[in-house]
């Protein structure tokens, strides 16, 4: 497996800084024990550079995860936890503890 830890910066809610988001692939590859075509290419898309591409970006992701699409496919609260806490992902949820 590959990948390492990405980080999403700059994420905004409701005009909020939510604070960064660091996604461990070890953690879902290893613990998790997900391949990675279980995201890739279903969930999310590469480019051919092998950066994600995402139809969304910012506030607007988050609509998408209760269409059970992007991490909202498993954090639906059956499969993972489900999104609502925001400190679960958000290294600081700014105005929303």
């Amino acid at each position: 497996t590959g990948g390492g830890t990405i980080r999403y910066t700059d994420i905004r809610h409701d005009h909020k800084t939510m604070g960064d988001v660091s996604f461990s692939h070890d953690f879902h590859t290893r613990y998790a024990r997900l391949s990675c075509v279980t995201c890739h290419h279903s969930l999310f898309t590469m480019n051919r550079e092998n950066f994600v591409t995402l139809k969304a970006e910012g506030e607007r992701v988050h609509a998408y995860f209760d269409k059970d699409q992007y991490c909202g496919h498993c954090h639906n609260n059956r499969t993972a936890f489900n999104t609502d806490n925001c400190n679960l992902c958000h290294e600081k949820a700014a105005g929303l503890n």
